[in-house]
């Protein structure tokens, strides 16, 4: 793995995975994310096998397990087998780290190892952990902290042709900002809280938007059949979801043994 910043952003650092078996990952983007599974305090991983490795991780002593997280797919480069995750650096980052990814990217460097667990692209499940479904939608909103920024980025800068879309991301500071590669009819207002709460800058950006938009809130909620045009909001809410129980595992980087579909 090769971690490198992410843009400008001060609590975003981006982590470049890399593995053979990327050749094949599993590439539709938008909001898809995976598990990163972290090694054991010895530096170990658990054989989760194939099939279904949450069955298999969840029969191993407790003691045996390895932690696992959910993160966003960033980008993907098939061609050069390369994976990029974006990960928030908290305050708590350095010598006083408490979770498994804070303690694993403090002390990350080139040929640190995880396990990546995700999708195939030879296979029908492809577009697994992908939550982002806006179906006929023409206009869009999302909404969401730093936590979410790189999910909204990632639908962005994917987004299908045809849709419009604005983004509100909230975060620390202005210099968190990431700079994004947009593509037209899609637009990103940062919003820095600089010390306020959760929210303060967020919940006053979405609700003008809202009120500014009329005609595309009440075609949200009118009957489906009648519906032209539809404001989609995600603020976050992805956080809850897990990838199917029988997504494989991908190990990185590409010296660790993969495991397949």
């Amino acid at each position: 793995m090769w971690p490198r910043s992410a843009g400008s952003a001060r609590t975003s650092t981006r982590v470049s995975l890399a593995c053979d078996d990327f050749a094949t990952f599993g590439a539709e983007r938008l909001d898809q994310r995976v598990k990163l599974l972290f090694p054991l305090d010895d530096g170990s991983f658990c054989d989760l096998g194939s099939g279904d490795w949450h069955q298999r991780w969840r029969a191993l002593p407790e003691h045996r397990r390895n932690p696992f997280r959910t993160y966003t797919v960033r980008d993907i480069d098939q061609r050069t087998c390369r994976l990029d995750i974006d990960f928030v650096v908290h305050a708590e980052l350095g010598e006083g780290a408490s979770g498994p990814a804070s303690r694993w990217l403090a002390a990350a460097g080139p040929g640190s190892e995880l396990v990546v667990i995700g999708p195939d692209a030879r296979s029908p499940q492809s577009g697994v952990g992908i939550d982002w479904r806006p179906r006929d939608a023409g206009d869009l909103l999302l909404a969401g902290d730093e936590t979410a920024a790189p999910a909204i980025a990632s639908i962005l800068e994917t987004l299908p042709e045809g849709r419009r879309a604005h983004a509100f991301i909230e975060v620390p500071a202005a210099a968190d900002a990431l700079a994004l590669d947009l593509p037209q009819g899609a637009a990103a207002t940062w919003l820095s809280r600089q010390g306020g709460e959760h929210g303060c800058e967020l919940t006053p950006a979405v609700t003008a938007w809202l009120a500014g938009h009329p005609e595309v809130v009440a075609a949200a909620a009118a009957p489906r059949g009648r519906r032209q045009r539809l404001a989609a909001v995600d603020v976050d809410a992805r956080s809850s979801g897990s990838i199917p129980r029988t997504a494989p595992a991908v190990s990185t980087p590409g010296s660790r043994a993969s495991r397949p579909w």
